[in-house]
């Protein structure tokens, strides 16, 4: 039996899914899925001084949970044995912590979701052709290019697995850019900063927006080709395919719009 709840756990946890799963844990009755397990480790090491007691408290309850599968198990060993490794929200406050952690969640959920249209999806052809000549100026009969595009978001989740969050307050790389709630510097190839006006946006464009910025990052220093794309609305993007596939906008429109086919 755990002898305390850990570091407050069930407050830290801010995705409602993750909140029921970890009640159920903390009861000893129900599993985890490796997403709420690294979900909820990643709100308890909001800090590089996070104890061993914490660290014992929250294996055991991990560990109480039924049915915790291999790549979960190794997970959880992973983190106690080195927790400071794990230490991947830096300098956020509490309920941003909070936020930025399920936006991830729902970042990684949203960008297999684009791959899985592409590719297995049961909506009308006619809605996903119009979607990708709105965002890459192709169509689903460009098979290769379609897959570039569908490897690009099938990347995201492993890529995020060793990626840092940095939050920067009010401070951003270029004042007054509507694409600076957040960025990435490309000599630090797995970190994202934030600022304190990302947070002022809808969850759906902040987990599109982690997608745009990782896009920086596997597309090395392209930047913006063609230039950058603010849309206000569903609209056609215009950018050849060459430059679009590139383009990091072209990825967040595509991820807020999936939701329409």
């Amino acid at each position: 039996m755990v002898a305390r709840k850990p570091y407050g756990l069930e407050t830290l946890v801010k995705d409602p899914s993750v909140k029921r799963s970890l009640k159920k844990a903390l009861d000893g009755d129900g599993r985890l899925t490796y997403d709420e397990v690294q979900s909820i480790i990643y709100s308890t090491c909001d800090g590089p001084g996070i104890s061993k007691q914490e660290v014992s408290d929250l294996k055991a309850i991990l560990d109480n949970s039924r049915s915790i599968d291999a790549r979960t198990k190794k997970l959880i060993d992973e983190f106690v044995k080195d927790p400071a490794s794990f230490f991947k929200f830096r300098g956020f406050p509490t309920r941003k912590l909070e936020t930025i952690i399920a936006d991830l969640l729902y970042a990684k959920r949203l960008s297999q979701q684009c791959a899985s249209k592409l590719v297995l999806s049961r909506t009308p052809k006619d809605k996903l052709d119009q979607l990708l000549r709105d965002t890459f100026s192709i169509s689903l009969r460009e098979t290769d290019k379609v897959r570039q595009i569908q490897s690009k978001f099938l990347s995201f989740r492993p890529r995020m697995e060793k990626t840092v969050f940095i939050y920067k307050g009010n401070q951003r790389k270029q004042p007054g850019f509507m694409s600076e709630d957040a960025w990435v510097v490309h000599a630090e190839p797995f970190n994202i900063y934030v600022a304190q006006s990302y947070f002022r946006n809808q969850a759906r464009y902040r987990a599109a927006l982690l997608i745009h910025e990782y896009i920086h990052h596997v597309n090395d220093r392209s930047g913006h080709p063609g230039g950058d794309q603010v849309a206000f609305g569903r609209t056609s993007i215009g950018l050849p395919f060459i430059q679009a596939v590139k383009n990091p906008w072209c990825y967040q429109y595509f991820a807020m719009w999936s939701n329409q086919v």
